[in-house]
């Protein structure tokens, strides 16, 4: 009797249910009656377990049997009755009231287990089969285009939904049913707008799984046909076209192209006037458009021209503005684009207009031929552009938002054909890519970026007040379509951007996050090398001190990006960034030393503080740089810092300002080598590149611990640390000559040996293992603890090896490394060319096929390849040897 009881026993049997439990078959039928019974428990709570155990019962443990007397039940539950009824009381209760004590009504509860339940089923199966079986059936039973059939209100969008879930996940048991689904949706052509909607998105469902003949007859005798009946009332051919539009949306790719093209000469003919004012059937009629163009752009090129005629009427259409007219142009009016001059009547709002929704669907089609690029980008701009340019006094918020989208969106198509037009011509480039850049072409392209010019400054005084509005999506959008400006011609896009400064700190400080973060996006797209970026500093400052840690995040990195291409910019850019420069440095340095932080800030900040005294150092003073560097060291020993901390030190290493690390060079050298032991990969490698710039520096005294450490990491699988690695040691080697080469011998010949042997030495592996090579041979030694010939012949041992497993790949990268000491060598070919490889070479006493003779050939091939470089020619002897084996038709 205590439902706390109950409610704890079915949690177990929950956790169960899902760790795998399988009760034996009479346990089965027990478990799944008590279930059925605690559905009609009277406390809500436990009510809602009992669902959630039925639903795992039936879709994890129950036999395909039970599975179908189960579902039986639930569609019972749901089916026909005079009036709803709940579980356990009288009074109908609704879901969401369920959590305050009531309890989910009889339907209500059914249509969420079956829902439930064919979510958590596998796509294939005994169960699955008996389930979608039995629910089909039902379906199909009840009438669902007989609204007069319905139990209750809602019953038939409810079991709409149920059929689209199957329809979607489970297209093999529910193949038997198309045609009958088929039969049921075409029913409800005409029925009320809700049910009328989720039939249609069954209908979508269906078209994508069906045959072609099937989806072929209900477009034709259906749907088609029909349209062309010229005494059909304006709002069943309005149904007619939600359902078309419905499946042109999810399956226009399989539908005939006289199927489209009737469908299109059915709107056009039918939005051939709008002074009708049937807004509703304006609208649907352009949904279908957009879905067409959509899923099949190609065939609708053919329409493209009455396309573009019809999408020009609708974005314009406003009956009650101006009589539908265009917009006052420019040049007859410039004062309606300063706020204090705007005309009510321009902005004010009819909440009794709809027309909006017209216009709003029209962009929308926009949208969708300018994503499917079946216009040229000219073309684009010289319609679809002036079009959007047209209607930028555009008096809904709503149609703006998508006006100021589908206008970011075609200024985005430009900038993509500017960019493919500057990168033709870089010999990293496929110039397949550009078949199409012709002179011709190319002056489209530059006439293109001439007319955005020329737009942009109309432009961005329309979105002025957009911007200093309430937040908001048009915001967003207006932000949007500056940075496309932004990446087509960043330059010139500065002068034009400047006067909308004062609107753009006030978004940074009074909108959304949404907002803040695209106004970050505009900044760095752009030119950040010329004086002209100078005025927008303000922005990332100003967002620097944001109260959301991601946007404080966001406008550090900017500004680190900022200082570095200001630094590298004309020295005038330098002198006006150094106030930018000291006021991101304090503030960086408040946001490092702070207690309660948040990481990514953290992490941020501090790549800000690298870059200030790598490239600032003298406009902090000596002083104040040198704490900075301190403070970056002491970063190093935080596990959620070090990693941003090392690649600023490795940054401020590489930089003319690597003398303030001398001071604790050697505590930085202990520091950094310890974390070669850390398990982030990213750190070791960070420890490496630092370790690379860093060995000029470092003390000698350390360096058999280094290499002991860098030697563990040589040997590793992870390609760019095993790179880094040899680097060091190479640095090493060099900086340090002879005196370190007993060190390498004894700590790191070994570990080196093991890469060589593996599958690793290849591209970037195989040009360190070079020049860790020349390194060596040039710094031998008269009592070189690591002679030339002592690294060929281990060398050649793992070649040798390497061949007679089969590994020929592996043995070339091993011949390359050989044939680098024999070029970088004094003695050179004699190294190679003694009197036992020799007599190998010639196949004397041994197999001519041996191992060691094919290793010697292939070395021999790699300085062959390389001719040009070596000292000496190739010895007359080796040249007839290699000669007979290639005429030797015996040899291998």
């Amino acid at each position: 009797t205590d439902p706390d009881l109950r409610y704890m026993a079915l949690s177990d049997l929950k956790n169960e249910l899902k760790n795998g439990l399988k009760p034996r078959k009479g346990e089965k039928e027990l478990i799944q009656s008590y279930l059925f019974e605690l559905l009609d428990d009277p406390t809500s709570d436990v009510q809602g377990m009992a669902m959630q155990c039925l639903t795992l019962f039936i879709t994890e443990a129950a036999s395909a049997s039970l599975a179908r007397e189960a579902v039986s039940k639930l569609c019972e539950l749901l089916g026909p009755k005079n009036n709803p009824r709940t579980i356990g009381r009288d009074q109908i209760i609704l879901d969401s009231e369920a959590q305050a004590g009531g309890v989910r009504t009889a339907q209500s509860v059914a249509f969420l287990l079956l829902k439930s339940t064919l979510d958590g089923l596998p796509v294939r199966g005994n169960v699955t089969v008996a389930v979608v079986e039995t629910l089909a059936k039902y379906l199909m039973s009840i009438g669902l285009s007989d609204s007069s059939k319905w139990g209750y209100h809602g019953m038939g969008v409810d079991s709409l939904e149920l059929l689209r879930d199957a329809l979607v996940k489970f297209q093999s048991p529910m193949a038997q049913f198309y045609d009958d689904i088929a039969q049921e949706l075409l029913g409800m052509i005409d029925a009320p707008q809700t049910t009328r909607r989720k039939a249609a998105a069954c209908m979508a469902s269906l078209a994508t799984v069906c045959s072609s003949e099937l989806l072929s007859t209900i477009l034709k005798s259906e749907l088609i046909d029909p349209l062309s009946n010229q005494t059909m009332s304006t709002e069943k051919l309005s149904n007619r076209l939600q359902f078309l539009g419905a499946i042109a949306k999810s399956s226009a790719h399989r539908m005939e192209p006289e199927h489209l093209s009737i469908a299109s000469d059915v709107i056009f003919s039918n939005m051939a006037d709008l002074s009708s004012h049937d807004l509703d059937f304006f609208e649907g009629c352009l949904l279908t458009l957009e879905s067409i163009v959509e899923k099949n752009s190609s065939e609708f090129v053919k329409k493209l021209d009455p396309t573009l005629e019809l999408l020009t009427r609708c974005a314009k259409y406003d009956p009650n503005y101006m009589d539908g007219e265009d917009d006052v142009d420019e040049d007859e009016d410039e004062s309606m684009l300063d706020d204090d001059l705007d005309s009510e009547l321009i902005y004010e709002s009819d909440d009794d207009d709809m027309s909006w929704k017209v216009r709003r669907a029209a962009l929308r089609c926009v949208r969708s031929i300018v994503v499917s690029r079946i216009v040229p980008v000219d073309v684009m701009y010289d319609t679809l552009g002036l079009l959007l340019l047209s209607r930028l006094r555009e008096r809904e918020e709503n149609v703006r938002v998508d006006l100021y989208a589908t206008f970011a969106l075609v200024l985005k198509e430009g900038g993509y054909a500017n960019t493919k037009r500057e990168a033709q011509g870089d010999p990293m480039v496929d110039s397949s890519d550009f078949a199409d850049q012709t002179s011709e072409s190319r002056e489209k392209i530059d006439n293109i970026v001439l007319q955005i010019r020329e737009a942009a400054p109309r432009l961005a005084s329309t979105v002025k007040k957009d911007l200093a509005g309430k937040p908001g999506k048009t915001a967003l959008s207006t932000v949007c379509v500056l940075q496309e400006l932004a990446s087509i011609d960043p330059e010139h896009m500065a002068g034009v951007l400047t006067p909308l400064i004062p609107e753009l700190e006030s978004c940074v400080t009074e909108q959304n996050v949404q907002v803040k973060s695209s106004i970050l996006v505009l900044v760095s797209r752009l030119h950040l090398a010329d004086v002209s970026i100078v005025p927008f500093l303000s922005l990332p400052l100003r967002a620097v001190k944001d109260r959301f840690y991601k946007i404080s995040a966001q406008a550090l990195q900017l500004c680190a990006k900022i200082l570095s291409a200001t630094h590298s910019g004309p020295p005038e850019l330098k002198a006006l960034s150094k106030d930018f420069a000291v006021s991101v440095h304090e503030i960086s340095r408040e946001r490092v030393v702070a207690t309660k932080q948040d990481s990514e800030v953290r992490q941020a900040a501090i790549e800000v503080l690298g870059v200030c005294v790598a490239n600032y150092a003298e406009v902090l003073g000596t002083q104040t740089a040198s704490e900075t560097v301190a403070l970056l060291c002491q970063r190093l020993n935080s596990d959620v810092t070090v990693l941003a901390a090392l690649r600023e030190v490795d940054r401020i290493a590489e930089s003319a300002m690597a003398g303030l690390l001398l001071p604790m060079v050697e505590e930085l050298e202990t520091t950094v080598t310890k974390l070669l032991r850390q398990k982030n990969v990213d750190v070791r490698r960070a420890a490496l590149k630092a370790l690379l710039d860093l060995v000029p520096e470092l003390p000698r005294n350390a360096d058999t611990e280094l290499l002991r450490e860098v030697a563990k990491v040589m040997t590793e699988d992870e390609l760019r640390s095993t790179a880094l690695a040899l680097a060091v040691v190479t640095e090493l080697v060099s900086t340090r000559k002879s005196n370190v080469v007993k060190a390498v011998a004894d700590l790191a010949w070994d570990p080196f040996l093991k890469l060589a042997s593996s599958s690793l030495p290849r591209g970037q592996i195989l040009e360190a293992i070079s020049s860790f090579l020349k390194a060596l041979v040039e710094n031998e030694g008269v009592d070189s603890a690591l002679p030339v010939s002592r690294m060929v012949d281990d060398l050649s041992e793992i070649g040798v090896k390497q061949i007679s497993d089969d590994k020929r790949l592996n043995a070339r990268s091993t011949a390359t490394c050989v044939s680098v000491l024999v070029r970088e060598s004094r003695t050179g070919l004699h190294l190679l060319l003694t009197e036992d490889n020799l007599s190998i070479l010639q196949g004397l006493d041994m197999e001519k096929s041996s191992s060691r003779r094919i290793f010697l050939l292939a070395c021999i091939a790699d300085l062959g390849r390389s001719a040009a470089g070596t000292k000496e020619a190739f010895p007359d002897q080796l040249q007839e040897i290699v000669l007979r084996i290639l005429l030797d038709s015996n040899e291998e």
